[in-house]
């Protein structure tokens, strides 16, 4: 929970730090692919803590009524184990957390590939692009990796309409006669100049959406059954939650039913 906050706060002092620099730009800051990812990418980061917070919260406060509980004659019991922690149940807010994952947070690695090998053309490196180019693409990888935030196959879906509304986007600010601040042609990016060549740009644009961030999708999606059979070879078929393994807790399940059940019929 603490990593989650820290990050969130920091690449909100980031995306601020960009603003004020490219102050000079006024709403042209926003017609940059950085921006945008950059703006979904630190919303997925604060969605991620606060899904986080939430769930630390209720199982801590749920854990404290268990114990209060606990002093009636009977035990009491957790249907669900770990006050709904140990199960494969998502609550509201961990949907949400998966949902902007899946609309958002994919589109950092994309960006990183793209800057480096599209982009960029040499020179010094700032703290803003550095961050907005390499580091939100490693802590994505880092969410997928270590902390376990699932990829399915068919939410591949959202990086792709991402990628289309920026594409429509580029094509009518292009259309309507639009500027990048940077030198004040008529593109947003070099690889975009629909006017000196509508050919190529509509090719690139087609090849990133169609085949590129597809493609960066599965790649995620492999990472994350790397995980999986990680987790599966270390902890084979037992689920472990904060009550033991799944077994123990079925056999624990049925020893206090036949304990209950011979009580009851005492009265």
């Amino acid at each position: 929970m603490i990593y989650r906050w820290i990050i969130a706060c920091y690449f909100v002092g980031w995306i601020v730090t960009s603003g004020i620099q490219f102050s000079t730009s006024g709403p042209r800051w926003l017609i940059y692919l950085t921006n945008w990812a950059i703006a979904g990418f630190v919303l997925y980061l604060v969605v991620a803590a606060l899904s986080v917070t939430t769930k630390f919260i209720t199982v801590h406060i749920c854990k404290k009524t268990q114990v209060a509980d606990r002093t009636s004659d009977y035990e009491y019991k957790d249907p669900k184990g770990c006050c709904n922690s140990g199960g494969n149940q998502l609550s509201w807010y961990q949907m949400c957390h998966w949902a902007v994952f899946a609309m958002f947070g994919e589109i950092a690695p994309a960006i990183v590939v793209l800057f480096w090998t599209a982009v960029y053309i040499g020179g010094p490196v700032d703290g803003v692009s550095a961050n907005t180019h390499a580091v939100n693409g490693i802590i994505l990888i880092l969410d997928v990796f270590f902390f376990g935030v699932p990829v399915a196959l068919l939410h591949v879906i959202y990086p792709m309409i991402f990628g289309a509304v920026y594409a429509s986007f580029s094509g009518i600010y292009w259309a309507a006669n639009g500027t990048n601040p940077a030198n004040e042609e008529r593109y947003i990016y070099p690889v975009l100049d629909y006017a000196a060549r509508p050919t190529t740009g509509t090719l690139i644009v087609v090849m990133v959406v169609l085949l590129f961030l597809p493609f960066v999708h599965l790649a995620l999606y492999a990472l994350h059954l790397v995980r999986f059979w990680l987790v599966y070879a270390i902890y084979g078929h037992s689920i472990i939650s904060c009550y033991g393994n799944e077994k123990e807790e079925e056999a624990q399940e049925d020893t206090q039913q036949h304990e209950l059940e011979s009580q009851r019929t005492l009265y």
